[in-house]
């Protein structure tokens, strides 16, 4: 299970008594996946400076996982 979904299931399951961060990383976020000369780029648009790359679209996205947590607003 990763640190989103454990966050996602705290959220659910006790939603009055969570911090801002685990709110945000409990959404999910749509991701767009592009083919780049380099390989892919995989981002969310609605988070800003939220990409990764990778080699293949699998990296691309396991990249972005770890990135998202630190794109996610603060408070």
């Amino acid at each position: 299970m990763t640190r989103k979904d454990k966050l996602f299931h705290k959220v659910k399951n006790n939603p009055r008594n969570v911090s801002f961060e685990a709110y945000y990383m409990s959404l999910n976020y749509p991701m767009q996946l592009e083919r780049v000369p380099e390989g892919f780029c995989a981002y969310v648009p609605l988070l800003k400076g939220c990409k990764a790359f990778g080699e293949t679209p699998d990296i691309a996205c396991r990249e972005l996982d770890a990135v998202e947590v630190r794109c996610v607003p603060s408070s």
